[in-house]
This record gives structure tokens, C-alpha cells and sequence, in this order.
């Protein structure tokens, strides 16, 4: 209840709502709005009678709209954090490259990570997201695929968490 809360000070509020980490941190309080949303349905797809409703479809959307989420999260918070770090860092770079550039890069930024996101993401609709990489039983992801195993581990935590470490 908190994340639209903050959805609407932030965009109401015209101090916050002119500053680009804010753009940066509404963009991540719509993504848990959804993801909360996403955790309810998630809920419901391991109950037996909604899952012989549902199908595997309805668990691919709801475990590829998670995914969704989880790795759009981490790619915003790692722009918020290099943005932080030029900002605390390299103050004039930070306002002459970034300041007095017009608000659609931040916008650009906020749609590229959600891109990035969905790359992950799409490929969970697909055939290739089957039973043998799957089980619909429980509405995993794509454990017993060693190529999304590795894929993920390199792209979603491995390369955002040394970026967010080395500019902290």
C-alpha cells in the first residue's frame, strides 16, 4: 500500500517530481506496485483448482511478469546508483552531461531497463520455457535450463552487483 503512496507524493509533489533520480525512483515504486500485484497471482497459480484453471499459461505470465519485475528492479537501481555516484563524485560531469540534458533521457533510461527487463522476460513465454526446463507444478523458473541458470546469474546478478559495489 505504501508503493502508490509514494507513486503519488512523488509525482504530485513538483520539487521531487522535477529531479531525475526521482523519475528513477517512481519508476521503481510502480515496479513492486506490480510485482505485488504479480506475488498475489503467483499465490493463487500453486493452488491445484487455479492451476487446472490456469494452465501452464497462466504461470508462464505470472513467473515471466515477476521475472519482469525482479530484473527491471535491479537495472534501475544500478542507473540510480551510477547516477548517485556522478552526482557525489564528479559533480560537474554529472551537470553539464546529465542536469542540462532534457528529461526524456531520464525517460529513455527508465524505458531501457524495462526493456532489458523484458529480454529476460519474453523468453519465458515461449516454447522453449517447457517441461524440460520448467515445472508448471510449482510455477518455477527455468531451474533445469544450465544456459538461463547462467544467463541470469551473469546478466541479472553477477555485472549489476559489481557496478553497484564498485560505485558505493
Amino acid at each position: 500500500l505504501l508503493n502508490p503512496l509514494l507513486c503519488v507524493l512523488l509525482y504530485k509533489e513538483g520539487s521531487f517530481w522535477s529531479q531525475r533520480t526521482y523519475r528513477m525512483i517512481f519508476s521503481l515504486a510502480v515496479n513492486d506496485c506490480i510485482t505485488g500485484v504479480l506475488l498475489f497471482l503467483g499465490v493463487l497459480t500453486e493452488m491445484k483448482s487455479v492451476q487446472k484453471m490456469t494452465g501452464e499459461l497462466g504461470c508462464k505470465l505470472v513467473i515471466a511478469g515477476l521475472w519482469l519485475c525482479v530484473t527491471t528492479s535491479i537495472y534501475t537501481f544500478t542507473v540510480i546508483s551510477i547516477a548517485r555516484w556522478l552526482i557525489l563524485n564528479h559533480g560537474t560531469f554529472y551537470k553539464e552531461n546529465v542536469e542540462k540534458k532534457p528529461m526524456w533521457k531520464v525517460h529513455l533510461a527508465i524505458v531501457v531497463c524495462w526493456l532489458a527487463g523484458a529480454c529476460h522476460a519474453v523468453p519465458l513465454l515461449t516454447p522453449w520455457n517447457n517441461d524440460c526446463v520448467t515445472d508448471f507444478n510449482t510455477c518455477s523458473l527455468p531451474y533445469k535450463s544450465p544456459l538461463w541458470i547462467w544467463g541470469s546469474a551473469i546478466f541479472v546478478f553477477f555485472l549489476p552487483s559489481l557496478v553497484i559495489v564498485i560505485v558505493y
